[in-house]
């Protein structure tokens, strides 16, 4: 992969907007195959990244909210069709509007037209009445839908590794990325840990303690990966931040029992379904199918 650095003088890039600096900058990248590296713009320096999970995933999140609001528009319409008493304006405007904040996709979309109609009504004594209602229109806004997937998969990072030698940069435009994209990772890591682990807040101050919790934030973590992981493989169906999960489990218990006479205490695994056990063999985890414990942790010392 090639490297070019642009520099870019400050009085030529107040003439461009963010927009179209970076829709050219990622054109150069999809023709060329570079890593544009703008060099030091205000004291910072900017590289330009392309990253080609982004742009699906940007694509298509876009175009899946924009589909949702234009299935919602006809069921809204067929419901005001339907209405039983006269329609507010605004408040029709407004579940309109905010239907399209709550997808996030407001701002490729005109203003809300909104057609007054009349829908007539049969009272019980056999009157009619006619209803105020509206039949609403929201046109998408092209230039605007055009512009933002002109920037889908582009990524800017802003680095203050300027350092030089013989009027090079020391760190080069893909050890950067690469770095920006290891911090990623380990950030998703840990906003994952904390979608699933209910153990906080943590009150630990000693280094002892503060390795414990982290040592079992990890290995839950790992645990957990990894069981999504084997779960997708078999079933086609990202599970790693679903509450389905480990659904099938639920049911899955080790109970406690205590003689209260002997003080003996002894754990019993309550017996899985069948369902529960071939799912255990086709992800790989057949061992935790077992119907009893085994000796050594079945049996609890009174205290």
């Amino acid at each position: 992969m090639v490297c070019v650095v642009f520099i870019v003088p400050n009085h030529s890039t107040r003439r461009l907007t963010p927009c179209h600096l970076l829709s050219l900058l990622r054109k150069i990248y999809l023709l060329h195959n570079i890593i544009p590296d703008l060099g030091e713009l205000f004291s910072k320096r900017y590289i330009l990244g392309i990253n080609p999970e982004l742009f699906t995933n940007e694509r298509q999140g876009r175009q899946e909210k924009i589909h949702l609001f234009q299935e919602f528009l006809p069921s809204k319409n067929q419901e005001l069709g339907r209405a039983r008493r006269n329609r507010d304006k605004s408040a029709t405007e407004r579940a309109v509007v905010d239907k399209l904040r709550g997808l996030k996709i407001r701002k490729f979309f005109k203003k809300v037209e909104l057609e007054e109609i009349k829908v007539k009504r049969y009272l019980k004594n056999g009157s009619e009445k006619m209803i105020k209602s509206f039949l609403i229109q929201v046109p998408i806004d092209q230039d605007k839908l055009k512009a933002s997937q002109l920037l889908d998969g582009v990524c800017l990072f802003v680095s203050n590794h300027r350092e030089r030698k013989k009027g090079k940069f020391i760190s080069s435009a893909k050890k950067i990325i690469l770095a920006y994209r290891h911090k990623e990772q380990i950030e998703s890591a840990f906003k994952n840990i904390k979608s699933f682990l209910k153990i906080r807040p943590f009150y630990v101050n000693l280094d002892d303690h503060v390795e414990a919790v982290y040592t079992i934030c990890v290995l839950a973590y790992f645990i957990n990966r990894y069981l999504s992981h084997r779960r997708k493989e078999h079933e086609g169906k990202d599970f790693l931040n679903s509450k389905e999960l480990y659904a099938p489990f639920s049911s899955g218990k080790l109970v406690t029992l205590k003689n209260n006479i002997s003080g003996e205490i002894r754990r019993k695994i309550i017996p899985l379904e069948r369902y529960q056990i071939a799912l255990l063999k086709n992800i790989g985890l057949e061992p935790l199918a077992m119907s009893k414990l085994p000796e050594n942790l079945s049996q609890v010392k009174p205290m």
